[in-house]
């Protein structure tokens, strides 16, 4: 009895003996070793794909939900972030304004549903929530995200705001202009999951 050496390969043809072949184990021998390389082959991208198949789990299970307020925000403001709820690996930081994401980073889409007042007696601008992201934990080092939703002065109105983001996150409260205007930001929610 010897134990046959199996190779990761599959093998193209498996040669089964004819009539009138010898009848030794020399005979079988090359369909038995086919059979098993083919084993051994099939088994081996079974557990690649389950590998893969869990690691796409993991991802899609990568979420997190925080609510977003700020009262009396100026240009430049960032949001404060509270009631994180999340799979394990995220957090907040800075006085809550970051909410920062597991190691190693991915692709997030982040989603914001706001209500949002301004203050009607300023000259006429453009405002916004925007998306600010940064991997080291510094905001002065951040990238700033270009999806935003332009808003008009004195009125309360639902904000939606849809962007995709590498990094750890930031909201930050801002106008075309550069002029000063406040908001406050009410029944905010965030809600980011990784994609990739």
């Amino acid at each position: 009895m010897r134990t046959l050496v199996e190779v990761d390969e599959f093998d193209a043809d498996v040669d089964v003996p004819e009539d009138g072949d010898a009848r030794t184990s020399a005979s079988v021998d090359n369909a038995f070793q086919a059979l098993a390389d083919r084993t051994k082959y099939l088994k081996a991208r079974h557990e690649e794909v389950a590998e893969d198949s869990d690691a796409r789990l993991t991802i899609q299970e990568a979420y997190a939900l925080a609510l977003l307020s700020g009262t009396a925000l100026e240009r430049g403001d960032y949001l404060t972030l509270s009631s994180l709820v999340a799979a394990a690996g995220f957090s907040l930081a800075d006085s809550d304004q970051q909410l920062v994401v597991p190691a190693p980073t991915g692709l997030y889409l982040v989603n914001i549903q706001a209500l949002i007042t301004l203050d009607t007696d300023l000259a006429d601008d453009t405002s916004f929530l925007k998306v600010h992201s940064t991997t080291s934990g510094d905001i002065s080092s951040s990238i700033s995200y270009g999806a935003r939703c332009d808003i008009v002065p004195g009125r309360t109105f639902v904000h939606h705001l849809n962007t995709l983001v590498n990094g750890n996150i930031y909201i930050k409260w801002g106008t075309v202009a550069n002029t000063d205007r406040t908001a406050t930001i009410t029944q905010g929610v965030l809600s980011v999951r990784r994609v990739t």
